[in-house]
């Protein structure tokens, strides 16, 4: 019988019995060697009472527990279930593949507990004692009962993750229809001036959208992935504003340039007329940067101009006139 420290106290007797038949032979050595080994099968007796007195505490203790779980989670199969067909209705089954099976597993698990929870009970009885087989048990009965909390968990918190994914689209729906709504309006009032990538990223970012909520009106919706598609919309959106807007900005810049430029060129064309010294390299520069000027100016009244390249070019214009000017 494991644990029982009775074998190993007999088998201690044993040794301390030749140990008094020694020293009646009057051999001192005999003698001490089995009193040595009799004082280690007292020391394993004493360890095996002590294992005993642990296991039994462990079974008394853990077994009214785990009982208590075993009967929570059964009582809970019914929740856990109505969850799984809440998914099942409402949203896409590959939004929760990762939990498909737990549902079918956790009954599993649960009736096999059962028959290990009564045969722990019955080999930690009074009358069989064995509390260390008892306790091997109760621990893989502990071990898969947590696993079942944990499928059952894993459920209640794929559902609630979804459900949240679900409430949030909708709610950030009508902020993302005002945003597409101002990328539309600011590109539309502003087409011969935004570029033709600005143009079509609005195009693909209403594509995007129209998409994502086509996906919206469907029975068992994946909002996980509409969450994902809406951040991308939002982003979107929002860079073609951006763009529209720095496209605008540079619009503008540039036709204070050239105002600017004018004037710089009146302003050379006066002191190069007010000097009569020979001046070939300032006329050229002067020349030079008029003829450029008229060239970038006719393209200030072309439509979706790059606006950025042509402030660059214009700056240039201006560093010839600055040029001319100190010949």
């Amino acid at each position: 019988q494991e644990g029982d420290p009775d074998p190993l106290l007999f088998q201690g007797q044993i040794e301390y019995d030749a140990v008094t038949m020694s020293l009646n032979r009057g051999d001192e050595y005999a003698a001490e060697t089995y009193l040595e080994q009799a004082f280690n099968w007292a020391e394993k007796a004493r360890q095996a009472i002590e294992q005993q007195i642990e296991d039994k505490a462990y079974c008394i203790q853990c077994l009214p527990d785990l009982q208590r779980e075993l009967a929570r989670l059964t009582d809970g199969l019914d929740v856990v279930k109505a969850k799984e067909e809440e998914l099942q209705r409402a949203h896409h089954s590959d939004a929760w593949q990762t939990i498909a099976h737990h549902t079918a597993r956790v009954p599993e698990i649960l009736d096999a507990c059962r028959p290990l929870l009564d045969q722990a009970q019955d080999e930690s009885s009074r009358e069989r004692q064995h509390y260390f087989k008892a306790e091997v048990i109760l621990v893989h009965v502990e071990q898969q009962l947590a696993q079942a909390d944990q499928l059952c968990t894993a459920v209640d918190e794929q559902l609630a993750e979804l459900n949240e994914a679900r409430e949030a689209c909708r709610a950030e729906q009508g902020a993302l229809d005002q945003l597409a709504a101002q990328a539309r309006t600011l590109v539309q009032r502003n087409k011969r001036l935004v570029s033709r990538d600005t143009i079509e990223l609005l195009e693909t970012s209403e594509q995007l959208w129209a998409q994502t909520r086509e996906n919206q009106s469907l029975e068992t919706p994946h909002w996980m992935w509409i969450s994902q598609q809406m951040g991308h919309c939002r982003d979107a959106f929002q860079d073609c504003i951006d763009q529209a807007n720095e496209e605008l900005a540079a619009h503008e810049r540039v036709k204070e340039l050239i105002q600017e430029l004018e004037k710089k060129e009146d302003d050379v064309s006066d002191l190069l007329r007010r000097h009569h010294e020979d001046r070939p390299r300032a006329n050229q520069r002067f020349l030079s940067g008029h003829s450029q000027l008229v060239a970038l100016q006719d393209r200030l009244r072309k439509p979706r101009t790059d606006w950025v390249q042509l402030e660059a070019e214009l700056k240039s214009v201006g560093d010839l006139f600055d040029q001319a000017a100190q010949w």
